[in-house]
């Protein structure tokens, strides 16, 4: 799956209808499904990956923006995501709650998956975030 990017203030990554965020995260589960790899890739991997990665996230896990952002910031300290960018991040974040898929925590003591057990693919991404 390619984007043809580019990284200026008026690109737009993720479209109202949310056609391209779908896309991702259908291409990302198909993936974890059959147990390969995805590589989420950008020239600096600071601005349009990381937002890919986030609409992952968000919608996922089911995380706030602001979190998904502290977990991103924790892996990736020198990240540069454009304002604008953010602005349609935040606009995705508020089409995730119309459409009942809005964020169940914004803090990182709150986990939205059912399964805490061990295996919960969310906790040891909490414990990950807790422990760096």
């Amino acid at each position: 799956m390619t984007f043809h990017w580019l990284d200026e203030e008026n690109q737009v990554l993720f479209d109202p209808l949310d056609k391209t965020t779908n896309e991702i995260f259908a291409f990302v589960e198909e993936a974890m499904t059959e147990y390969d790899s995805v590589l989420i890739h950008s020239v600096r991997g600071q601005s349009r990956a990381s937002c890919v990665i986030a609409t992952y996230l968000m919608r996922k896990y089911r995380w706030s923006l602001l979190k998904t952002l502290e977990f991103l910031n924790s892996r990736r300290p020198d990240l540069e995501i454009r304002a604008t960018f953010i602005k349609q991040l935040s606009e995705y974040e508020s089409r995730l709650k119309k459409r009942s898929l809005g964020p169940k925590t914004s803090k990182w003591d709150e986990i939205a998956d059912e399964n805490k057990f061990l295996e919960s693919d969310e906790l040891m991404l909490r414990n990950t975030f807790l422990n760096a």
